[in-house]
């Protein structure tokens, strides 16, 4: 997928499958839970925006950084996860 993805209702969800490929930024918004799909790469930054409860399935990667809103939070980051920047809350 190229260019910027809004995920921002359980409905669009279903957008991401396991081992897709963003060519852009992840912006993850307005639920109250997500997860994350098994080996997802995101060559971009990854947005949590009012997001209850991010989770992960497994190995994902982020090529930048991961920015987490005051109202959102995020699981364990799995040990096999790759992230190339920093998570900045």
């Amino acid at each position: 997928m190229y260019g910027d993805i809004i995920i921002d209702s359980r409905s669009a969800a279903t957008i991401l499958k396991p081992g897709d490929t963003i060519k852009g930024n992840l912006y993850l918004q307005n639920m109250r839970k997500y997860i994350l799909p098994c080996n997802v790469r995101i060559e971009g930054n990854l947005f949590l925006r009012d997001l209850g409860m991010l989770q992960f399935c497994g190995d994902f990667t982020v090529t930048g950084n991961i920015y987490v809103s005051p109202s959102s939070s995020f699981g364990p980051l799995p040990k096999t996860a790759r992230i190339g920047g920093q998570v900045i809350i």
